[in-house]
């Protein structure tokens, strides 16, 4: 794996989901000001994976309902994620330098969903007391189509972009039929790729 150095310049606000939870988050308000495993939005995937491994870890499923083809997402289980059981990265289909437009960290819950509410409870709070966020939207137990379960979770808009806490407690029909594992997902996202998702 190739891995570059890290931007000095940066400012460097991570999010530990396992350990202390939020890290100097302090007045931040622009979306590129985040980052999960060191990684941020406008970053460049060629900083942290080759290209072989990016292409070799593409998911081409993830947008097939959007008639726009515009974004790729790639997913990878890496053994130096040091909070997240797996990780997604969006890029734009064309692009050659793999600048990143959302990034998504997930921890499985195979045991206990409870766990995950708890610990999306902490996140959130973390987000809503140290972050300069312009609207946030907090909802429970949304149903899913198909009988595929229920998500709990809350959204903070910011500074182009959007930061969220979901856990997913799926149905046991669809557990079965998939082998999908309830899970703990926050997602960074660009306004360009939000915009993305809701087209039909």
């Amino acid at each position: 794996m190739v891995k570059s150095k890290l931007k000095l310049i940066k400012l460097f606000i991570v999010l530990i989901l396992l350990i202390i939870g939020f890290q100097s988050l302090t007045n931040a308000d622009d979306i590129k000001d985040f980052e999960i495993e060191g990684i941020s939005i406008g970053d460049s995937l060629l900083d942290y994976y080759s290209e072989d491994e990016i292409n070799k870890n593409i998911k081409h499923n993830y947008f097939t309902h959007i008639k726009d083809k515009t974004f790729i997402a790639m997913s990878i289980n890496d053994v130096f994620f040091q909070n997240y059981d797996v990780m997604q990265f969006v890029f734009k289909k064309n692009d050659k330098t793999f600048k990143i437009f959302g990034i998504t960290g997930g921890v499985y819950y195979r045991d206990n969903i409870n766990d995950c509410y708890g610990r999306m409870e902490e996140i959130s709070e973390d987000i809503s007391k140290n972050i300069n966020f312009i609207e946030e939207d907090k909802f429970q137990d949304r149903k899913m189509s198909a009988n595929r379960g229920k998500y709990s979770g809350q959204t903070f808009f910011l500074n182009k972009g959007i930061i969220s806490v979901h856990c997913y407690d799926w149905s046991d029909e669809i557990e079965k039929k998939n082998n999908w594992i309830d899970n703990l997902r926050i997602n960074i996202k660009t306004d360009e790729f939000e915009n993305f998702l809701q087209k039909d």
